[in-house]
């Protein structure tokens, strides 16, 4: 946010994620790696040990930050993917991307192990619920989405088993919205 803004010095997750798809797709891909490296740095993780994204990074805050904001993190998922599909494939940038969204510990993962055992996610930020997390169309679809942006970055790299997986689990959870939501 920029000076004299109420949240001067932020950066919102999910504002960087859009960001950086529209840097993508205006073809200004050192300035979306620029973004996403940034992201990178500053993510933490969560209590299970999955990449979580909180509602906005403060650089006045130490370490690594966390949270629930799952728009932000969908967002910066799709947005990785699509960056990855289209930097070289030597590119030393684009190897670490998908270290990022492969790893054990990816914010891909955290959202596939939440959903092993929910329907649909809660979270926080703009479209959680004030206070407390919530469940809302706008986040489980975001969601759902960056499952299936993972998956394809999956399928290209030769890993179909996780690609069907995601696929179907982006599928289940599509129901899961129209069914609760």
């Amino acid at each position: 946010s920029p000076a004299g803004q109420p949240w001067y010095g932020t950066m919102w997750t999910r504002d960087a994620g859009t960001f950086m798809r529209e840097l993508i797709y205006w073809g200004c891909y050192q300035h979306a790696c620029q973004v996403a490296r940034c992201v990178m740095d500053f993510v933490g993780t969560n209590s299970d040990g999955f990449i979580a994204f909180p509602r906005y990074f403060d650089p006045q805050q130490k370490g690594r930050q966390s949270g629930t904001e799952l728009a932000g993190q969908a967002a910066t998922i799709i947005a990785m993917v699509a960056l990855w599909q289209r930097l070289p494939a030597d590119d030393l940038f684009r190897a670490r991307l998908y270290q990022f969204l492969h790893q054990d510990s990816s914010p891909v993962r955290g959202i596939d192990h939440f959903l092993k055992s929910n329907p649909l996610i809660p979270g926080s930020g703009e479209f959680g619920g004030g206070k407390q997390d919530a469940c809302n169309v706008v986040q489980n679809n975001l969601c759902a989405l960056a499952l299936l942006s993972a998956a394809d970055m999956e399928e290209e790299v030769g890993d179909h088993a996780t690609a069907k997986k995601w696929r179907k689990e982006a599928t289940a959870w599509f129901r899961n919205i129209e069914k609760y939501l």
